[in-house]
């Protein structure tokens, strides 16, 4: 059986892919530049580069491959030792189609890698939905106990939360929950750092003493920004009235 002409012309161009060792190139260039992706990508993750950098780089290599191809045809183990025209030719060609698919891919891309990488960067906003709220803010701090029955602390903490929850029913009135507010229970603090990290003008503050049926009980509304007073009062009522109160 005779070889047709196509099975003998296959048979010749593998026979020079493999002469000139066109394969073998193709291989070891596939392998230096996996080496040279994975110096980029340590380089790039201790220098924080944007993954634009990572990105031109694959190209150029996927843009390389065909010209080792090709100087591999040309000049392999059996390939002519001098340049010819039709070898600089293509690779003319192909570096200009890689130089220009290298800049467009940039050019498009840079813009938007830039807004990423300043967005990761920027800091958080200062301004929140939260601190943009221009009501008058307040927080009630626990009331301290100031009986010599244990028993009355609950008694200062009822007054306390009543008062917090009639403040927040005032809609021009931002008030803080009573879990940030009573964090600070039993915590000796000034009301400027309680100011700052509950986000309050004022704090409001007092104390509950009981002897027998009679209640005392004193209140200070305090300015945050310099620790002074805005208002403070005592009430003496009977125990009885404490709902009252």
């Amino acid at each position: 059986m005779t070889d047709t002409p196509t099975a003998r012309e296959d048979e010749g161009a593998w026979a020079k892919l493999r002469h000139r060792k066109v394969v073998q190139w193709g291989l070891a260039y596939m392998a230096s530049a996996w080496v040279v992706l994975q110096v980029i990508g340590f380089a790039a993750d201790a220098f924080g580069w944007p993954a634009l950098a990572k990105q031109l780089t694959m190209l150029a290599l996927a843009i390389g491959l065909p010209i080792a191809l090709t100087l591999a045809w040309y000049h392999g183990d059996r390939g002519h030792q001098r340049a010819t025209r039709s070898e600089l030719a293509i690779i003319a060609v192909l570096l200009l189609m890689g130089s220009a698919g290298l800049w467009l891919y940039g050019h498009r891309n840079t813009p938007q890698q830039t807004a990423t990488t300043a967005a990761t960067r920027a800091p958080a906003p200062a301004v929140t939905a939260a601190s943009a709220d221009t009501r008058p803010s307040i927080a009630v701090l626990p009331f301290v106990n100031m009986s010599a029955d244990p028993a009355n602390e609950y008694l200062a903490d009822g007054v306390a939360d009543t008062l917090l929850t009639m403040l927040a029913q005032a809609n021009d009135l931002k008030v803080i929950a009573r879990t940030s507010s009573f964090s600070f229970k039993g915590k000796n603090e000034d009301v400027r750092s309680i100011g700052r990290q509950l986000g309050v003008g004022a704090v409001l503050e007092g104390s509950v003493q009981r002897a027998g049926d009679r209640l005392r009980i004193t209140t200070q509304l305090i300015n945050t920004a310099d620790g002074a007073h805005l208002w403070a009062e005592t009430y003496d009522r009977p125990a009885a009235d404490i709902f009252t109160v």
